[in-house]
């Protein structure tokens, strides 16, 4: 009884306690006993117990240190990346306006003309109209909306998120952005050939990184006063690499210029992080940069990203291409006696939903072309007025107006009358609302952008009815 009780029953107590520490559960504890050596066993078994459980609850505590510190970290993170973007854009913004006053001068201009012509010569020839008033002004406004177009895509903040995006667009629209601030410098920016591959990334942060190599060449090259940034790219073994050579002093120390807030600008005029982040964009790509001074001169920065293919899936998101018609014809159904599209026989009732009066009669007199009725109001409480009394065909929209918006109508029609949701359209120029953003994405058929083209107009209109 005596060694069963000295002997045999201590061992066997710390064995269920030690499985016990084995699976996870630090709170074992084993009895001590009478026995004096097997009591400094049980003593010291304790001891390492609580240590462990110490240290357990030290790692835990850590653990939640870090993940809140993680997530300050991120979050400051998001917020310099946003605020870089933003520098490089407010360093943009006198070549924006300056580039965008010129194609506006030209349609005033010629404008004008046309008016004063009018005015003292009388009417016209079409053909001279088109030629020498119509064709010019055209082609400037264009340039205008494309310039706009850009920089709203450019400067429109959203979550991440990588899907296929064609490399030549991004590279498209910095291009478009910057052009006219190397040209301003005495500087060139040249796009060679590159190929058409999509590449797994962020849209805004493909163009942010190409944006933040551009300018940084364009800041080197600027005291010299001449040079250029040539921009290329090839495709090799399901990557492509993008290569900007520029014509500037090069990089006063290669290894450390991609360190975050590393500058050898003056003060006030670099944050240090336009590098660090093209590195931290390119790695989350899953890509890799690599930089040197080239041998002739002048800094050269590679990124190597994988090339992905662009799935063909209906319903994608991103802009949706359509059709368009001339402006001055409309297809015609020859199987309803040639009426035009969705006329069955009457014509057609459309809401037009529009705050700026010049917009409102423009797109009364397109639609027109149409056959159609159109009714025209100024808001969204107009609107409801005229839809809880009269049946109509389709409804058009603008977004931002005064009261309710366009966002506030939809959701009224999708509540009140839901049959016209799939006949309604925003007309709109708004980018900056994240849930107009996201619905844009979603369903990019519920959207034509300002400044529209006519005939893109008259067409999405035209399936509308249909």
């Amino acid at each position: 009884w005596i060694l069963d009780r000295r002997v045999a029953v201590p061992p066997g107590v710390l064995a269920p306690a030690s499985e016990r520490i084995a699976t996870g559960d630090l709170e074992a504890r084993v009895p001590e006993g009478p026995d004096g050596e097997f009591q400094r066993v049980a003593q010291a078994f304790n001891r390492m117990a609580e240590s462990l459980q110490k240290a357990q609850d030290d790692i835990q505590e850590r653990n939640a240190e870090l993940q809140d510190a993680l997530t300050t970290l991120r979050e400051a993170q998001s917020e310099l990346i946003q605020s870089e973007k933003l520098s490089a854009m407010g360093r943009m913004t006198a070549g924006v306006a300056h580039e965008l006053n010129n194609p506006l001068a030209s349609v005033m201009g010629y404008g004008q003309l046309l008016d004063r012509r009018l005015e003292e010569e009388g009417p016209l020839s079409p053909q001279e109209v088109q030629e020498r008033f119509l064709a010019p002004l055209l082609e400037e406004a264009g340039r205008a909306q494309r310039l706009v177009r850009n920089f709203l895509r450019f400067s429109r903040r959203s979550e991440v998120e990588l899907r296929p995006i064609p490399l030549r667009e991004a590279l498209g629209v910095v291009e478009g952005l910057r052009e006219h601030a190397f040209r301003q410098e005495g500087l060139e920016l040249v796009v060679d050939e590159v190929p058409d591959v999509h590449v797994r990334a962020d849209a805004d942060m493909l163009q942010s990184m190409i944006l933040n190599v551009v300018n940084n060449a364009l800041d080197a090259m600027r005291p010299q006063g001449r040079g250029t940034l040539r921009i290329s790219g090839r495709e090799d073994e399901g990557t492509v690499r993008l290569t900007f050579q520029d014509q500037g002093p090069g990089f006063s120390d290669p290894e450390r210029a991609m360190e975050p807030f590393f500058t050898t600008k003056p003060v006030g005029e670099g944050t240090g992080l336009g590098l660090a982040l093209v590195y931290r964009f390119v790695s989350l790509f899953g890509g890799v940069v690599h930089l040197e001074n080239a041998p002739a001169g002048g800094a050269r920065l590679e990124v190597t990203l994988p090339v992905v293919v662009q799935p063909q899936v209906e319903g994608e998101k991103g802009e949706t291409e359509h059709p368009t018609v001339p402006v001055d014809t409309v297809p015609v159904d020859v199987e309803n006696g040639g009426e035009k599209p969705g006329s069955q026989g009457r014509s057609r009732r459309i809401l037009v939903v529009e705050d700026e009066a010049p917009l409102r009669d423009l797109q009364k007199r397109l639609l027109e072309r149409l056959d159609a009725t159109v009714v025209l109001t100024g808001t969204v409480d107009e609107a409801q007025a005229v839809l809880g009394e009269e049946e109509v065909d389709a409804v058009l929209s603008d977004v931002k107006m005064p009261g309710e918006s366009g966002l506030e109508l939809y959701r009224w029609i999708l509540r009140t009358r839901p049959e016209l949701s799939g006949r309604f359209l925003f007309v709109t120029g708004d980018v900056s609302q994240r849930e107009l953003v996201e619905l844009s994405e979603r369903a990019p058929e519920l959207f034509i952008h300002k400044p529209f083209d006519v005939g893109e107009y008259l067409s999405r209109v035209s399936a509308l009815l249909e």
